[in-house]
């Protein structure tokens, strides 16, 4: 036995616990989750859904267009009151979506689970609830790969975005034939770039005059989403995974539903699943999430989530996509 010195304190071993080697506590019931981007890319209309591909006999899905129709096209001057009509051409095409297959999972040995202080960490049911904000997280992250392919860019690689940016798309919006009639596009920057718009707004006529009304134009609900953006005709919203490549951030511009996604039901497995599985079948999401039952002779228990979705950009001839680019 250890021989405690007087007076006796915490530090020297007065304290049982101490002694028994308990060097922290924990604040039970308080588990707290760090700082992470929660914008939801359906929500915001980021991305659209266009078609459930369960039983379609393919993993690839096109979605087709027609133009010279309609208001694009005109009446043809006849010279006289006989003159025959000359038929019109009609010009079609189509925007594909591919599936692709994604997965997360996570596993627990037994015995943490037994002996772990309770309110410390996520047990498998809790982590199972929070598989939806994985998948939106990753559909969201798909949407922005996909538009840092957009080829017409507004900005520079070797600037930061300014004021000019926002007034160059503004009027690539009034100025395309038939843009407007779609709907306010959304912007999508990383919050860096605003920080960059913010900081070239500053020294805006606008800002100093009318300090009050410059600020409830550019606010936002909720942090995330600004709407109608300075009153210039289109959304913005901010998320951290726009593409930064090379050292250049490739946000972007789209028409509502200009970035489409598209899943297949998984609910038909129902019949091929264990019970002891206890699967959820989310179909709107493409997503089946249940628990693994083989690591039971290792005493591991765990979960699996795995999703059958893609996200694709349309034609330039149906939506309005602009790259809106800055420096890093």
């Amino acid at each position: 036995m250890a021989t405690l010195a007087t007076p006796q304190g915490f530090s020297n071993g007065g304290n049982d616990l101490a002694a028994a080697g308990l060097t922290q506590s924990y604040l039970v019931g308080e588990l707290e989750t760090a700082m992470m981007d929660t914008l939801d890319p359906v929500v915001t209309g980021m991305v659209r859904l266009k078609i459930d591909m369960a039983g379609k006999g393919s993993d690839t899905l096109r979605v087709p267009y027609i133009d010279d129709v309609g208001f694009s096209r005109r009446f043809s001057s006849l010279a006289t009151e006989n003159a025959s009509i000359t038929a019109s051409a009609l010009t079609t095409g189509y925007s594909a979506i591919t599936l692709g297959m994604y997965g997360l999972g996570h596993t627990v040995t037994q015995r943490q689970r037994i002996l772990t202080q309770p309110g410390t960490t996520l047990t498998l049911p809790q982590l199972i609830s929070m598989v939806p904000m994985s998948y939106l997280a990753t559909l969201r992250y798909l949407a922005c790969v996909s538009g840092a392919t957009i080829s017409t860019n507004i900005g520079s690689a070797t600037a930061a975005l300014s004021e000019d940016e926002i007034y160059t798309l503004a009027a690539a919006i009034i100025s395309t034939s038939g843009a407007s009639d779609k709907g306010r596009p959304l912007v999508t920057l990383h919050p860096e770039q605003l920080n960059q718009l913010r900081t070239s707004l500053r020294s805006s006529p606008a800002f100093v005059q009318n300090l009050q009304a410059y600020l409830q134009a550019a606010g936002a609900a909720d942090g995330s989403m600004f709407m109608n953006f300075m009153g210039l005709g289109f959304d913005v919203v901010k998320t951290e995974d726009v593409v930064i490549d090379t050292g250049v951030y490739q946000g972007f511009a789209v028409s509502p539903g200009g970035l489409g996604y598209a899943v297949a039901s998984v609910s038909g497995l129902a019949a091929d699943m264990p019970a002891a599985a206890e699967a959820i079948y989310l179909d709107q999401y493409g997503l089946i999430i249940y628990r693994t039952v083989s690591g039971l002779d290792t005493a591991v228990n765990g979960y699996q989530g795995r999703a059958h979705l893609g996200v694709a950009l349309g034609d330039t001839s149906v939506f309005l996509q602009r790259g809106m680019i800055s420096v890093q």
